[in-house]
């Protein structure tokens, strides 16, 4: 469901007036509130679910968290720099044709994509076809959105030393493998340095997107919980009103259960997901 389809059920539900008392952006804020408590949910039962890994830029020894961060697990010095994708476009035949000049890949690479704004759908761990030196296909990707604007492409490198976390208290201004925390920014611990990094870190549901499709319906249901008006016993709709409340309160409670019986911890690496085998 998207937020269009929410949004509508959620009207339906709530079975407002004739004039409205409650407005789109209302719907959607609580909509986001939703995703949010069952993304918590979510990682109560499996707490790496949302973990995610991905590079960041720098000009300087100083990189601020990615949007959505709760905790860094680890960084590595990516030795240079990642690829900036230029373009995504439907490569003929329903797969996402991505341009990065001078990328460098060769068939069957595995990379990783994030940050790519309209063809959101390019963003994951894909194997790619080689079309030419500035172009690539993603196998097994479906193209849908038109490419707006970012991207960035890293690939697994085994030359990728991993910086290792150290207190601000112990930091020398020149150790390259080592990083602190400040004010929620990763510094590496050398003035001088220059890469890119990567990093693993515990994310969380900040969109309707971050919610598995099977739960989607929690979402319009938890809405319709909160901000249904319950009339009065001797209102003519009270009836009716009360047996939607405890008809999505019922469906939320089934979501519940299911998160509680299909999640749990798992101690295998789950910064990217296998897209490939089992």
């Amino acid at each position: 469901m998207d937020q269009t389809a929410i949004t509508a059920a959620v009207r339906i539900g709530i079975k407002e007036p004739n004039a409205r008392r409650v407005s789109d952006t209302a719907i959607v804020a609580v909509t986001l509130r939703a995703a949010r408590l069952l993304g918590l949910k979510i990682k109560e039962k499996d707490p790496s679910y949302y973990n995610e890994r991905k590079s960041i830029s720098s000009y300087s020894n100083v990189f601020s968290f990615p949007t959505g961060c709760k905790k860094v697990n680890k960084v590595w010095d990516y030795a240079g720099t990642v690829i900036s994708i230029t373009g995504a476009a439907d490569n003929g035949s329903g797969l996402i044709r991505t341009t990065a000049a001078d990328h460098g890949f060769s068939d069957e690479a595995i990379i990783t994509i994030h940050d790519v704004l309209g063809c959101t759908e390019a963003n994951g761990t894909w194997q790619l076809e080689e079309v030419d030196d500035d172009n690539f296909d993603l196998l097994g990707s479906t193209f849908v959105n038109a490419w707006t604007a970012g991207g960035k492409i890293f690939q697994e490198k085994t030359g990728m030393i991993e910086i290792n976390k150290t207190n601000l208290s112990e930091q020398t201004g020149s150790s390259p493998n080592q990083w602190y925390l400040r004010t929620r920014q990763i510094v590496v611990d050398d003035v001088s340095f220059t890469n890119d990094i990567v990093i693993d870190y515990e994310g969380s549901a900040a969109a309707i997107t971050d919610i598995p499709d099977e739960y989607h319906e929690f979402l319009p249901s938890w809405v319709i919980v909160n901000l249904i008006e319950i009339p009065k016993p001797d209102a003519s709709d009270y009836a009716e009103k009360l047996r939607v409340k405890n008809l999505h309160e019922s469906i939320i409670q089934l979501v519940l259960d299911d998160v509680s019986r299909s999640f749990k911890s798992s101690s295998e690496p789950t910064f990217i997901r296998n897209v490939w085998g089992d």
